[in-house]
This record gives structure tokens, C-alpha cells and sequence, in this order.
């Protein structure tokens, strides 16, 4: 598993992601809804699942799972969509990360490029 490098803050109302540690930190209990996307390159024949979470620290994984043989080309790059909403507890903790099986396990994660890698999180209430 590898946790997404997001190292800027476009909209950062409160200074709830910490740009150091690619960590979004829920200043208050509550539930907050999470959405991102993680650009892949690199992808070879023999990497046969991609898997994309939210990690709140807990044990708790919310996962987008993709079969590698099934849904990519790996001539292409592979774009991972996921969003969750999770009760969190006051200075809870955030990441995005995505996990490579089989094979070399490695591949490239896109920033600026397009598509690009990106992670939004807000308190819904």
C-alpha cells in the first residue's frame, strides 16, 4: 500500500489537511464525505488488481477495486475514481492510498498531469 502524495491545498478553509503528511485531520466528530481520484501509469500484464482506499486510521478500509485483467489496458493509463462517507472521531485522521498486486507493483502516480490525482474531504454533519 502506498499513501497518496497530495502536497498542496487548493480550498484549505479550517487547515484541515496536512500537506506534510498527506493527511486530511478531522477537527471535530462527525461525518465527513471524502472523494478523490488516483491516475496510474506504468500498469503492466502481469499487475492483476489495483485497489484505491480511504484509511481512517482504524482498521477501516473503504475500497475501489479494480481486476486488472478484466477492465484495463495496460497500453493505457488507468484512472481510480472513489468517494466514501465515514463517521469519523475528532482529530481522526485521513489518507488516500492505492495498492498494486502481483507483479513488479510498481507504477507511476500521475499529479498535474491529466488525468490528475486529487482528494477533497468535508464535514456533511
Amino acid at each position: 500500500r502506498y499513501t497518496i502524495l497530495l502536497n498542496s491545498a487548493e480550498f484549505d478553509v479550517n487547515s484541515d489537511f496536512d500537506t506534510t503528511n498527506n493527511k486530511f485531520v478531522a477537527p471535530v466528530a462527525g461525518t465527513y464525505c471524502f472523494q478523490g481520484g488516483i491516475a496510474l501509469g506504468g500498469l503492466a500484464s502481469d499487475h492483476t488488481i489495483l485497489d484505491a482506499f480511504f484509511y481512517d486510521g482504524t482498521d477501516n478500509w473503504y475500497q475501489y477495486n479494480l481486476a486488472g485483467s478484466k477492465t484495463f489496458n495496460v497500453a493505457t493509463n488507468q484512472y481510480l475514481p472513489l468517494g466514501v462517507t465515514i463517521k469519523l472521531a475528532a482529530a481522526a485522521e485521513v489518507v488516500m492510498q492505492v495498492q498494486v498486486t502481483n507483479g513488479s507493483a510498481v507504477v507511476d502516480v500521475f499529479g498535474a498531469s491529466y488525468p490528475f490525482t486529487w482528494m477533497t474531504g468535508f464535514l456533511v454533519g
